[in-house]
Parts: C-alpha cells; sequence; structure tokens
C-alpha cells in the first residue's frame, strides 16, 4: 500500500510542529475545565435539595459558549492542512469574545456572592431566603457543601479563563506572522511591438526585435473585461511612442504575462494608433 504523500503548502503561515502541539494541549484542557465548570453548576443547581438556580444561569451561557467554539476549533486544527485551524483573525475575535464571557461570569459569581445574607465564604449561599438563625445542621452542612462546589466552578471558570487568554495570545502572534508575510508579486509586464502590415493579421512581436519598415502601423493588445471576450478578437489601445533601432515605433504593455514568442491574430477593424512618422537613417 502506498503510504499517503503530505501535501505541499499553499503559502501563508504554516505553524511549527511545537506551536500544533501547544494549540492541541490547550484546546483539550479548554474543553475539560469547560465541562468540568458546566457539571458542577449543574450539582449546584439540579443536584441538591436548596436547588440554587442562579449559578447555572451565570455560568452555563458563557461556559457552553467557550465549550462549542472550542470544539469547532480542535477539529479544525486536526482537519486542516498542516494543522492550520481556522484563519487567526477569526481565533483572535472569538477568543477574546471567549476570555471577557468567563469575566464577565465569574464577575457576575462574585455579585452573588456578596449579597448572600450570609456573607461568609464557608456557609456561601445563592439565596436570601435562608437565615443562620433558621438553618438546621443538615441544611447548614447542604448550604456549605454549596459554598465548596461554587468555589471550585470559580476556581475552574478561572482557569478556564486563563487557558482561552492563552489561545489569544497564539492568535494574535499568528496574525502578526500572516501579516509579516510578503505580497505576491504582481505580474511582470513585458514591452512588446505588434505591427500591422497592410490589410493582413497583426503581428505580436518580443521585444527590441522588430524593426518596422514603411508603411507598418504599430497597435496596443489590450485584453476586455472579464466576460466581455470574444474569441478571435483582438483589442487596441494607444500608447506612448519610443525609438526602436532608428525607426519611431510604438511600445506597449503585455497584458498577457505568460506570452512567449511570436504569435498571429485575426485581424480586426482598428483605428491606426500612429503611422511611422519616421525611417531608418
Amino acid at each position: 500500500m502506498m503510504e499517503k504523500q503530505p501535501k505541499e503548502p499553499k503559502g501563508g503561515y504554516i505553524p511549527t510542529r511545537s506551536m500544533f502541539i501547544a494549540k492541541s494541549t490547550l484546546r483539550c484542557l479548554q474543553i475539560l475545565f469547560a465541562v468540568l465548570a458546566l457539571g458542577l453548576t449543574g450539582s449546584i443547581s439540579f443536584g441538591t435539595n436548596i436547588g440554587v438556580v442562579l449559578p447555572f444561569i451565570v455560568v452555563s451561557p458563557c461556559v457552553l459558549l467557550t465549550l462549542i467554539w472550542t470544539i469547532i476549533e480542535l477539529l479544525a486544527i486536526k482537519v486542516q492542512d498542516h494543522h492550520r485551524g481556522l484563519p487567526p483573525p477569526a481565533v483572535l475575535s472569538m477568543d477574546l469574545i471567549c476570555w471577557l464571557a468567563l469575566v464577565g461570569c465569574n464577575a457576575g459569581l462574585a455579585v452573588l456572592g456578596m449579597t448572600s445574607d450570609l456573607r461568609d465564604v464557608i456557609t456561601y449561599q445563592w439565596s436570601l431566603e435562608y437565615r443562620q438563625g433558621r438553618l438546621q445542621p443538615w441544611e447548614l452542612e447542604e448550604v456549605r457543601d454549596v459554598a465548596y462546589r461554587a468555589l471550585a466552578v470559580v476556581a475552574f471558570v478561572s482557569i478556564l479563563t486563563a487557558l482561552h487568554v492563552s489561545t489569544f495570545s497564539i492568535a494574535c502572534y499568528e496574525t502578526h506572522m500572516r501579516n509579516r508575510e510578503p505580497k505576491p508579486p504582481a505580474p511582470a509586464q513585458q514591452t512588446i511591438l505588434v505591427v500591422q502590415n497592410g490589410n493582413g493579421p497583426p503581428t505580436m512581436l518580443g521585444p527590441a526585435t522588430a524593426v518596422a519598415s514603411g508603411g507598418q502601423v504599430v497597435y496596443q493588445v489590450a485584453a476586455p473585461a472579464p466576460g466581455q471576450q470574444q474569441p478571435g478578437q483582438v483589442y487596441y489601445v494607444p500608447v506612448q511612442a519610443v525609438p526602436v533601432a532608428g525607426v519611431t515605433q510604438t511600445a506597449v504593455q503585455q497584458v498577457q504575462p505568460e506570452y512567449t514568442g511570436v504569435r498571429q491574430h485575426q485581424a480586426v477593424p482598428a483605428v491606426p494608433l500612429i503611422q511611422m512618422a519616421g525611417k531608418k537613417e
């Protein structure tokens, strides 16, 4: 069985192997901590007797957004040629949104904590209806269990935020490297001569190789707009006159850089640009 040959790069920034490993590791860690944060938040809201829903409302949308985005980017890194992933500007924008949303998520958890009636991290609660004097011992244990889970959620969300800041920094670096790449040069244009011999077809000659004789008329060949080309027709526009081999001729810019050699074209009606004004001395 023949081994699959790696594809040749198509140009553009290509991440190194170490960069690929770093990004893949960070994305896997992001998925891990996002799942842990969602699981703990769900256990606080639906797995306890006091059934506090606010943490789930605050945390789950932000963490779920980051989880979906991370899975998409990780799949793109695995699938794209040379592990490019999605375009760096898109990664930069999405990771920025993710870590800002997670910062807001932790801020929301902090606000909930500060408005707690008990104001105690050990007996942390998410509702004002509970009073310390009215709590039974088993209820106090339940509140403390919720408090510990909530602190774990804050810790996981903080770690998830740091991970997204890391991938955001990598995306900034890759965007910078991509912008530093030299732009592809424009196709080099070549000066050629187009000579009309009487009523015959115009002849396209190479640069500085044609010596026009009396009665020849020089034109410029110009390509029409895409979609407006008609087979068998040649288009002409004027250019400046330059001396070649003692005879005044008209130089033209080749609009087809791949042209080489001498070609014949069908003659079409065209107004002469310059009648030969000078002759060989």
